[in-house]
């Protein structure tokens, strides 16, 4: 093995992402590059060992004759991590930057979310606002035909709430954010005419109710086309892996 070329190692040589107290460390080096190698490697083993004045040092025995390659001893009994927040400064920066990027490909699915959740509650309160209208005491259902529609209105989109989540937010990772939180949009507009139709007349419920429904089978239509569309990706990748 030349000076220039890369050192090799086996998974069997160490066992371990954290170097405990007392452990040691065996690595084949080449005798011109090994300090440096096995730096870089330890740097790989623990976020803390950041800079090269913290690490341990090693004592490496005579090279082979035959393999120009020495064995590196290191033992860690008096290391201790540096005197400073590098590692601590790097993570928080990892975690800020998993959140920005994370954040604006689900920002309009949590908008779509919230509104939904705020709709329902408008829906439950007009209910409480109806007992007291009609003096229809809990836990009675009846008693007043205003009263009916508007708790079965409440009642019939609180039923929908969760298929309408389940499928905006699969089709909104599995297919594209955009059109789903559209689709979001335009049902949740299409329950609120709906509960409002309602309200009035049984009769006039079935147009919003269609709207609503026809918007909801769009989302369940781009949910499914995205899982199959992600299986077919990671079945054609697994097969050309094994064929590679």
């Amino acid at each position: 093995m030349s000076s220039s070329e890369a050192y090799s190692t086996s998974p069997s040589d160490y066992t371990s992402p954290g170097l405990a107290t007392g452990h040691r460390l065996h690595i084949l080096r080449d005798t011109s590059s090994h300090q440096a190698n096995t730096r870089a490697l330890l740097r790989g083993f623990h976020p803390l060992l950041l800079r090269p004045a913290s690490l341990p040092r090693c004592t490496c025995s005579r090279p082979c004759q035959k393999t120009k390659e020495v064995t590196c001893h290191l033992k860690v009994n008096d290391w201790r991590p540096p005197h400073d927040n590098t590692a601590a400064d790097q993570g928080a920066t990892s975690i800020i930057h998993a959140e920005s990027t994370m954040q604006p490909q689900i920002i309009h699915l949590a908008t779509v979310t919230v509104m939904g959740v705020l709709e329902q509650a408008y829906f439950s309160m007009q209910v409480i606002y109806a007992r007291r209208k009609y003096k229809v005491k809990p836990p009675n259902t009846s008693g007043c035909e205003d009263f009916e529609r508007i708790f079965r209105a409440q009642a019939n989109c609180s039923e929908y709430f969760p298929i309408f989540l389940a499928v905006l937010w699969v089709s909104g990772i599995f297919c594209h954010q955009g059109v789903a939180a559209s689709c979001g949009l335009l049902y949740l507009y299409g329950r609120y005419l709906y509960f409002q139709a309602y309200s009035v007349s049984a009769q006039g419920r079935l147009t919003p109710m269609y709207f609503s429904a026809a918007v909801l089978w769009i989302l369940i239509g781009l949910s499914v086309v995205g899982i199959l569309a992600y299986w077919a990706g990671a079945v054609g990748a697994l097969k050309l892996r094994s064929d590679w």
